[in-house]
C-alpha cells in the first residue's frame, strides 16, 4: 500500500505568517521571529523565517524580502513608514500656513505695488528714498557738481576762457604748433620779431653802389648782379631828315615821302612825282580852283531830282532828295507800342481780347508783337495762342485763344510790345 504525501499549500503559509506578523489585539508579547518548517512523511521539504527584528523574510536560509513592517501592537505609530508617494496622500494643504511654513514669502506680498504672483520688474522710478548723491549710491569714479574748473562749479554747462587757463605756453613749440614760422626766423638779417622792411640792396643778385646813387638811376644786368647805373638812351632826331635812312631835298607843301627801291632811301617827292595831270586840268594842288570849278559844273548836267528814280539810268546822278523820297515810299514806316498786364486765366475754349494804344495804327496794318518769358510762365500755357491786329485807328488788340477743349489755361504778368508796319 503506497503512503498518500501531504504537501501544505502556501496559502496555509501565508495564513501562518500573516497571524505571525499580526498578533491579535490586546496580546501583549512580542513575537521576533517566527519559524514555519513543512515536512513530508518526517522529511523536512523547507523552511521558512521570519525575524521581525530585521525585517527579513528567508527560505532555507536564503533572504526573499527586506522590508516587513514592525509593529508594536497598534496601526497608530506610523514611523515604520520610509517610502511613500506624494500622489498617494490624500487632503494635502494649499497655503504656506497649511503646511507650518514660516520661512517662505506669501505671494500676496507686493514690491513697490507689484504682487510677486507673477514676476516682478521694478522700475528706478518706482524706487523710494533714492539718494540724491554720489556718495549716496556708493558712486567713487564720477567727479561731484560741487568741482570747480577754473573758478566755474560743476553745477552747470561750462565755458573756460582763454584767459582763464593757467601756465599757458608761450611759444609755438609750447603750443605744438608746426605750421608757424618763429620769431626768430629772419628776411635778408631782419628778425621777424617785429615788423622788417628789406632794402634793394639786401636782395639777393642785387649790387648798389651806396656812393654813386643818384636820381634817374636804373637797374642794369652786368653779367652776374643787377646794378644802379645811369642809362644812356639814344638821341631822338629833331627831323625826320636826321633819320639815318630819310634825305629831305628842298620840301615842298604837298610833297609826299616815298622810297627810292634803287638807293633804299625814303625821300619827298611831289604827288604824282611832279606836276598833276587831272584830264585836261594842270596845276598843282596847292592851287586848284580851275579843278573845282570844272567839278562844279559837271553835276548840273546829269543830276536826277525824280522821287521815283523812274529813269533807272546809269549815268544819272539822283539827288539827295530824289532818294530820300524814294525809300520813303519803298520801306515800310514802323510804328510801336506796348501794353503791361496781370496774370490771368482763359477758361477751356473760350477767348481774352488785350486792347492797347498805338498811335498812327489803322486797320489792315501788319502788326508783329514781342512777349515776355514771364508771361509765357503759367499752367497749360503752352496751349494759348495770340492773334494781334489793329481793330480801329490807333488801336491795337492781341487775342488770346484757349485751345484746350477741357482745362483752362493762364499766363503770368509782363509787357507785350507791339510793331506795326506801315
Amino acid at each position: 500500500m503506497k503512503t498518500k504525501r501531504y504537501i501544505p499549500s502556501l496559502a496555509i503559509f501565508a495564513v501562518a505568517v500573516s497571524c505571525l506578523l499580526h498578533p491579535s489585539p490586546g496580546r501583549a508579547d512580542t513575537v521576533t521571529e517566527a519559524v514555519t518548517i513543512r515536512t513530508s512523511n518526517g522529511a523536512v521539504l523547507n523552511s521558512q523565517v521570519v525575524n521581525f527584528a530585521t525585517n527579513q523574510l528567508k527560505l532555507n536560509g536564503a533572504t526573499l524580502e527586506a522590508t516587513f513592517p514592525r509593529l508594536a501592537g497598534s496601526y497608530s505609530d506610523p514611523t515604520w513608514i520610509t517610502g511613500l508617494a506624494w500622489s498617494k496622500i490624500a487632503s494635502h494643504p494649499t497655503t504656506l500656513s497649511g503646511y507650518g511654513i514660516t520661512d517662505a514669502v506669501a505671494n500676496t506680498i507686493t514690491v513697490n505695488g507689484h504682487a510677486l504672483s507673477g514676476n516682478v520688474t521694478v522700475a528706478f522710478s518706482e524706487l523710494g528714498s533714492k539718494p540724491t548723491t554720489l556718495s549716496g549710491y556708493g558712486i567713487t569714479d564720477a567727479v561731484a557738481n560741487t568741482i570747480t574748473v577754473n573758478g566755474h562749479a560743476l553745477s552747470g554747462n561750462v565755458t573756460v576762457a582763454f584767459s582763464e587757463l593757467g601756465s599757458k605756453p608761450t611759444t609755438l613749440s609750447g603750443y605744438g604748433i608746426t605750421d608757424a614760422v618763429p620769431s626768430s626766423r629772419t628776411v635778408n638779417g631782419h628778425a621777424l620779431s617785429s615788423n622788417a622792411t628789406v632794402a634793394l640792396s639786401e636782395l639777393g643778385g642785387v649790387s648798389i653802389s651806396g656812393f654813386s646813387l643818384a636820381s634817374g638811376q636804373q637797374l642794369t644786368w652786368n653779367g652776374s648782379n643787377w646794378t644802379n647805373s645811369f642809362v644812356v638812351l639814344p638821341s631822338i632826331p629833331a627831323v625826320l631828315d636826321d633819320l639815318d635812312d630819310v634825305v629831305i631835298s628842298a620840301p615842298a607843301e604837298g610833297d609826299l615821302l616815298a622810297f627810292d627801291s634803287g638807293m633804299s632811301i625814303w625821300t619827298n617827292v611831289p604827288p604824282g612825282g611832279g606836276a598833276s595831270a587831272w584830264g585836261g586840268i594842270t596845276g598843282t594842288l596847292s592851287a586848284q580852283a580851275d579843278l573845282q570849278a570844272a567839278l562844279d559844273t559837271k553835276p548840273t548836267a546829269t543830276l536826277d531830282t525824280d522821287g521815283t528814280l523812274a529813269a533807272n539810268s546809269d549815268t544819272a546822278v539822283a539827288s539827295q532828295k530824289a532818294v530820300r523820297t524814294y525809300v520813303d515810299a519803298a520801306v515800310p514806316v514802323i510804328i510801336g507800342g506796348f501794353i503791361s498786364i496781370g496774370a490771368d486765366t482763359v477758361a477751356a475754349n473760350a477767348t481774352s481780347d488785350l486792347t492797347f494804344t498805338v498811335s498812327g495804327a489803322v486797320e489792315g496794318d501788319v502788326v508783329a508783337i514781342g512777349l515776355d518769358p514771364a508771361i509765357l510762365a503759367g499752367s497749360n500755357c503752352d496751349k494759348l495762342t495770340w492773334l494781334p491786329f489793329c481793330s480801329a485807328p490807333d488801336t491795337v488788340v492781341v487775342r488770346v485763344h484757349n485751345t484746350d477743349q477741357s482745362s483752362p489755361a493762364s499766363f503770368g504778368a509782363g509787357v507785350i510790345k507791339a510793331k506795326v508796319l506801315k
